[in-house]
């Protein structure tokens, strides 16, 4: 029996687990918000809430659509973490947004653990059917796009108000590099979704990083002047 891999193959191992792994990094990124809002007492209306939401549904959908025949164990994991991680993040901030009064925390948290469960309950259900399997995958695809998009409303509030409290700029690095690595991906494995959908966000996540770099080179500039 020969045990020999085809080096193409390798690399599709390769650059999956480096994607998945870079993808894992990018869902946990908004702990760092919450730290921050937490330890400085930053106003949780400038929290990148979206940001929060689009990751876990990206999450959510990843997660339905990989579990099929065979399960795609890589993505199922990354997703999960994320899924979890980001479930505890929207948790800690209902809290700090409430004041940390415990009764509404409870009932908010609840109503968003029930819309959750209502949304995986309601694909799950209808999953085996390959045409909404499809249907899944493209949701998710469009999520994906939305998740890498979403850093721009602080991008947006840093132009208009000079202020950047929750500037995502690791975040936005870290979605560069995965994206990326996906892309390498998705021209080895000749996969159309894949290609579309990390293609699309590359380009918004590096947009993101240029319209960043530029905004604190007008900064240096101005300090200079003075």
């Amino acid at each position: 029996m020969s045990l020999k891999v085809e080096p193409e193959e390798l690399f599709e191992v390769i650059f999956e687990w480096i994607g998945n792994i870079l993808s894992m990094i990018y869902f946990i990124t908004p702990l760092f918000n919450i730290v921050r809002m937490y330890k400085y007492k930053i106003n949780p209306e400038t929290f990148p809430l979206l940001l929060v939401l689009s990751i876990l549904f990206n999450c959510l959908f990843w997660i339905i659509f990989a579990v099929q025949s065979p399960i795609w164990i890589s993505m199922l994991i990354t997703n999960t973490v994320g899924l979890l991680a980001n479930i505890i993040f929207l948790f800690l901030y209902l809290y700090l947004y409430l004041n940390r009064e415990v009764k509404p925390f409870i009932g908010y948290g609840l109503f968003v653990v029930n819309c959750l469960i209502e949304v995986f309950y309601i694909m799950w259900s209808i999953i085996p059917h390959q045409r909404t399997n499809d249907l899944v995958g493209f949701i998710a695809m469009i999520i994906n796009m939305i998740m890498y998009a979403s850093p721009i409303q602080n991008i947006v509030s840093l132009f208009r108000t000079g202020k950047y409290e929750f500037l995502p700029i690791l975040t936005n690095v870290i979605g560069f590099f995965a994206t990326l690595f996906w892309l390498f991906y998705g021209v080895l494995t000749r996969d159309g979704r894949t290609l579309a959908s990390n293609g699309l966000s590359f380009f918004i996540v590096t947009l993101q990083i240029a319209f960043w770099a530029y905004f604190f080179r007008l900064l240096s500039v101005s300090r200079w002047a003075y």
